[in-house]
């Protein structure tokens, strides 16, 4: 959503239109702000009403949600965010005018645990867990079907043991992502980008619409 402008308790309209019964239903809510660092802000909210810092699928469909409805442009082809992680660069392929996929550099790794953060005194380098396949959980979602950070962690992790290439394709219930790394510096993330549909939020029939 376009945020400038306006003010709003954020986390409760997040959960009120990412509710599946009563809402759009998703995993989230991306609010477009002012920035002071980038040339735009991005803002993601989970259905639960909490405030992530940063999503790698959301920043993907976010930059096309801005470029298409000419919010910002791209300068010298790349559009530079704002995240609560830090300003991220976004690639964008352009078709027509519209934006239908984007690479983004989703910056540098840490292991250490104090940094990520985990509970742990020591690095966690190939610890075995016991789960199933494509299961993907998300602070403030539960289950969803991709993530965007998750599968560059999953990929750095396999790339550090040496079982993978420097870029690999990895595949979610869904869709699947590129990955790549080469073992040090910054990884980037690229997939695609649709737009499902768009609309008006009325909050209730006694206040104005969001758009």
């Amino acid at each position: 959503m376009d945020g400038r402008g306006w003010s709003a308790d954020l986390g409760a309209l997040a959960r009120a239109m990412t509710d599946p019964y009563t809402g759009i239903g998703s995993d989230g809510l991306l609010i477009a702000e002012e920035s002071r660092t980038g040339q735009v802000r991005m803002r993601v909210f989970n259905s639960d009403g909490s405030e992530s810092e940063m999503s790698g699928n959301g920043i993907r469909l976010f930059a096309k949600f801005i470029l298409d409805r000419n919010i910002v442009r791209a300068e010298a082809g790349a559009l530079r965010i704002e995240t609560g992680d830090g300003v991220r660069t976004v690639w964008p392929s352009m078709r027509n005018g519209v934006m239908v996929a984007a690479r983004v550099a989703m910056g540098a790794p840490t292991f250490e645990p104090e940094q990520i953060p985990a509970d742990t005194p020591e690095q966690m380098i190939e610890t075995k867990l016991a789960v199933g396949a494509y299961e993907v959980f998300e602070r403030g979602e539960g289950e969803t079907a991709s993530s965007g950070t998750g599968s560059t962690a999953a990929m750095i992790a396999v790339r550090r043991a040496g079982l993978c290439a420097d870029e690999v394709k990895v595949h979610l219930r869904g869709g699947t992502l590129s990955v790549a790394w080469p073992g040090e510096g910054e990884v980037f993330l690229s997939g695609p980008a649709v737009e499902v549909f768009s609309g008006t939020w009325r909050r209730n029939a006694s206040q104005n619409s969001i758009g």
